[in-house]
């Protein structure tokens, strides 16, 4: 495509050139430099620096407005009418409360229990009195 010659600049010394003990060290040293600072790019872009922290933004006061206490109130009381109680003094009220609604519904199943065991036990000894009068 390109019917150019490419032309290339080198700065390595030319082949088959010797080049004197002095000049060879500073060579070899220019040479490890250059590959060390190609490694380090290397590196470097292979392994970006860490992110940093920025300073943290100052937190505000919190704006109340003048009612606050009593709408927090009010809250509070509704969600204890719901049985959630915050705070251990009404939690021990609801639970007194709930422990007396089943204390209550346990006496009057009880009482419907007997009621019935004793009806049960009229009829049985109607029935055996009635039985042994028949024999």
């Amino acid at each position: 495509m390109n019917e150019e010659p490419r032309v290339t600049t080198s700065f390595w010394p030319p082949r088959n050139t010797e080049i004197a003990g002095a000049e060879q060290r500073g060579v070899s040293e220019a040479l490890g430099r250059e590959a060390a600072q190609r490694e380090m790019a290397k590196i470097r872009a292979m392994n970006p620096p860490p992110w940093r922290r920025s300073r943290r933004p100052p937190i505000r006061e919190a704006e109340l407005s003048a009612d606050f206490a009593t709408r927090i109130a009010k809250l509070d009381q509704e969600i204890v009418e719901r049985g959630v109680a915050v705070d251990r003094s009404k939690l021990l009220m609801l639970g007194k409360s709930r422990f007396a609604e089943l204390l209550a519904a346990d006496r009057e199943a009880r009482g419907i229990l007997e009621r019935r065991l004793d009806g049960e036990d009229h009829r049985k000894s109607r029935l055996c009195a009635g039985h042994s009068r028949n024999s």
